[in-house]
């Protein structure tokens, strides 16, 4: 008789890393609403997929059509999560 486990759900975080998502730090540098003339700094993180960084174009998008602080400038850094030689095997459990 086979005995059939049920899988666990899987994180969506962990699914969008296997597929080569990463961590994203976002530093915003825009004008203040108020003093045009002054500049403030917003950090924001996220997982998102390289090269073309969809997720960091929408939230650009949004901070244009939605946010008073004009963009003065944007500093992406990327951080891959899981990578090949990250994810190796290492033992067996067996069940009798």
């Amino acid at each position: 008789m086979e005995v059939k486990m049920a899988r666990p759900p899987v994180d969506p975080d962990f699914e969008k890393m296997m597929a080569g998502y990463g961590a994203v730090t976002l530093e915003i540098t825009y004008h203040m609403p108020d003093h045009p003339q002054w500049l403030q700094i917003f950090v924001i993180q996220m997982f998102d997929e390289p090269p073309s960084f969809p997720g960091v174009m929408k939230f650009l998008e949004f901070w244009k059509k939605n946010i008073d602080g004009e963009l003065h400038s944007v500093r992406v850094a990327y951080k891959e999560m899981i990578g090949e030689a990250e994810m190796r095997h290492t033992h067996e459990i067996l069940l009798n």
